[in-house]
């Protein structure tokens, strides 16, 4: 009995340790391929006997679908070069770096009636009918050469190598011809500045008072202006102007708005209404506000200070003398206005009719604009204006004489008056009508006999 019993333990003990040895081999097997139904190293697996197992059957066809996003193989979405990898920083279309939105230019192609002006050295603004961002102004800016015959001429506003004049016009900073839009202006600043990309600026006519026709075409883009240069802003507002009409040449007008006849004053464009050249003819006479007919001006006499020959540089540059003096308006205490004389050169020794001065003649000046009238005053001249404290100007067009007796170059001068009397003139340098009496406006007559100054 006790030998069959140790017969059976032995028996069992052999089966128990071929069975833990069989396992062992797989596990250590296993963990060396990584693959629980694989074995390398072996012809066939040990592990499963099911041949028809694609996942143990090393003769088996994969099951992954290389359609199937989840099961190919190729599409790791751990893979930086996967096409189709959300989380790929290169192709990611939330990067406006790398895969920018579209950039829709609005269109404009009209402004605000009446807004085109002439600035100064052909410069044209106008305030741009529809609103580009919100409801504060958006202006246009157009600047090109006057220089020459510019009345039938088109201008590239892009650099075009077969064309040197558009060499500059890349840039806002050197630009010879020039468009540009402040939008959303508040406090004279713009909230974005746009400048052009590429366009053309037609010209077909400019009038005497440097109105102009024409038509523009451009694509603008948003800038930031860096040390004057401008450099366009990624993703940037986009404008483009399709065959704008640019109009303010001057017309003429000598009738009222009934119809009226005007018989005296300016045009409106540099011309004169009625006979005499538009001047009322007799002592203190003028022209009414409506042009219609002629009235007597009621000048207000004023009496000038001795004059001072001035220290600072004035508005008028190259002068050879400059005198500035002050006087009383009425029964005021106060200094309320400025006088000036100017004299260009020493052979100002005579009596000079100031009849023939004319603001945009012989006495070239400061406007109440702060724009400096184009071109040198004459050599041999003579300028005498006021200047009020609300900065209009008053000049002595309808007659008075200044006689020059001493004038040395120390700059001590003596001058005798007669009959001078200033009128206020228009220094609106956004029309035609640039110099011209203003019709109802004010008058000054000097009581002065004489005016001096002595050696400084």
């Amino acid at each position: 009995m006790k030998k069959f019993l140790a017969l059976v333990s032995l028996i069992l003990a052999v089966f128990f340790f071929v069975s833990c040895v069989d396992d062992e081999d797989d596990e250590i097997a296993d963990t060396i391929s990584g693959d629980t139904g694989s074995n390398p190293g072996r012809d066939t697996d040990t592990g499963d006997t099911d041949p028809t197992n694609p996942t143990t059957d090393p003769t088996a066809e994969p099951t992954t679908d290389p359609t199937n996003p989840t099961t190919d193989p190729t599409n790791d979405p751990t893979n930086p070069t996967d096409p189709t990898d959300s989380t790929d920083p290169t192709t990611d279309p939330t990067d406006p770096t790398t895969n920018p939105e579209p950039v829709t230019c609005t269109k404009i192609s009209s402004l605000k009636p009446q807004s085109l002006h002439y600035e100064s050295a052909g410069i044209y603004r106008a305030e741009i009918q529809d609103a580009l961002g919100s409801d504060l102004k958006d202006e246009l800016e157009v600047i090109f050469q006057l220089d020459g015959d510019p009345k039938a001429k088109t201008y590239s506003l892009n650099y075009d190598p077969a064309d040197p004049t558009t060499y500059n016009n890349g840039n806002y900073e050197t630009c010879t011809e020039c468009v540009s839009i402040s939008q959303d202006i508040s406090n004279d600043k713009p909230a974005k500045f746009l400048f052009q990309e590429s366009g053309t600026l037609e010209i077909t006519e400019v009038d005497s008072s440097n109105g102009i026709k024409g038509t523009l075409n451009a694509k603008l883009v948003e800038v930031l202006i860096k040390d004057g240069r401008s450099e366009p802003v990624t993703n940037g507002s986009c404008v483009e102007i399709e065959n704008l009409v640019l109009d303010n040449l001057c017309v003429p007008s000598c009738k009222t708005e009934d119809g009226t006849d005007k018989i005296c004053g300016s045009d409106g464009c540099g011309g004169t209404c009625g006979e005499n050249n538009g001047v009322c003819q007799g002592e203190n006479m003028g022209c009414s506000p409506d042009q219609t007919q002629c009235v007597k001006y009621e000048c207000t006499k004023i009496t000038v200070n001795d004059l001072s020959r001035s220290s600072t540089t004035s508005q008028l540059e190259n002068e050879e003398f400059f005198y500035v003096s002050s006087f009383k308006e009425g029964d005021s205490s106060e200094l309320k206005h400025d006088f000036w004389l100017r004299l260009q050169g020493l052979s100002m020794m005579k009596e000079t009719d100031l009849s023939t001065m004319t603001f945009l003649g012989n006495c070239k000046g400061e406007t109440s604009l702060g724009d400096k009238t184009d071109g040198w005053p004459e050599k041999n001249s003579v300028c005498i204006y006021i200047k009020d404290e609300s900065n209009k100007f008053y000049f002595p067009t309808q007659g008075g004489t200044i006689n020059i007796t001493t004038l040395e170059s120390s700059g001590k001068l003596e001058a005798a008056l007669n009959g001078i009397r200033l009128f206020e003139i228009n220094t609106n340098t956004y029309n035609g009508d640039v110099g011209a009496v203003v019709p109802g406006g004010k008058c000054f007559e000097i009581t002065n006999e004489t005016l001096s100054c002595s050696a400084q």
